[in-house]
């Protein structure tokens, strides 16, 4: 697979991850994760939305926020019971050269901008072997080559998102 100009291909590549070990996740557990700011326009109300909706019928859901930004206190927040729980993992600092091993703890990477020029963090998901689920309205959907490379969610619809979740992971 060509990839595109900047991304690391010796760095961004599939392989093993020993990060659900060491917070306690399993590999029975299904591990959705996002990776960037945590901002309205990138949509992580709407994947904390779906993810709460998810769980009531795959309990062994897990959601993993790698990032920081003016949306973290509302996530703390809104997903308080998961967070206590151990269900929702928040990281904000994970350095860049680490990103890879988090990317393969993921089972579904998911990117539910409102707005994106292009995704980087889809790209290196991508190139790790994680499937993944971006928006149709803005750049993802090129990385995605149109639905080809990952499944498609209207960011305006926090269903849209759920029922693309739910497809990714049932693949």
């Amino acid at each position: 697979c060509e990839l595109p100009i900047g991304l690391d291909g010796e760095l961004f590549k599939p392989g093993a991850s020993g990060i659900r070990q060491s917070i306690g996740w399993t590999k029975e557990n299904w591990v959705i994760g996002y990776v960037g700011r945590l901002a309205y326009v990138k949509g992580v109300d709407l994947l904390a939305r779906a993810f709460t909706k998810i769980r009531r019928t795959l309990p062994q859901a897990r959601l993993l926020f790698i990032g920081s930004g003016e949306e973290q206190g509302k996530l703390r927040s809104c997903l308080r019971e998961e967070l206590a729980q151990g269900i929702v993992r928040l990281e904000p600092d994970v350095p860049h050269a680490s990103l890879p091993e988090w990317y393969r703890a993921m089972d579904l990477f998911v990117m539910p901008s409102r707005y994106e020029n292009y995704s980087n963090a889809a790209l290196e998901a991508l190139a790790c072997g994680v499937p993944t689920v971006g928006s149709q309205l803005d750049g993802s959907r090129e990385a995605l080559r149109g639905g080809e490379l990952g499944e498609l969610a209207d960011p305006t619809d926090p269903t849209s998102v759920r029922i693309s979740i739910l497809r990714a992971l049932a693949k």
